[in-house]
């Protein structure tokens, strides 16, 4: 099922193709992060330019692997404090 899509008020504008593009200054904007910031915190570092975009599907690749690498770090914590 396509994700959907939602303007800045939270309405359903249309569905997302996989294969549609986003560049990383309108997710910047559209997060408040520095392009810098989730270029880092998604791995993107040396892979893309602040102009370029990214497809939805990369997004979300980009997304799990800074999830899984948080919740690894959560848990090395957790450990560190248990010892």
């Amino acid at each position: 099922m396509p994700a959907q899509k939602f303007n800045t008020k939270g309405i359903v504008t249309s569905n997302l193709d996989n294969k549609q593009r986003v560049g990383l200054s309108s997710l910047s904007e559209l997060t408040g992060f520095p392009i810098d910031l989730l270029k880092k915190e998604l791995l993107l570092e040396g892979v893309l330019d602040a102009n370029e975009e990214i497809s939805i599907e990369e997004l979300r690749e980009a997304m799990a692997k800074f999830v899984n690498k948080t919740l690894l770090e959560v848990e090395k914590l957790k450990d560190q404090l248990n010892q």
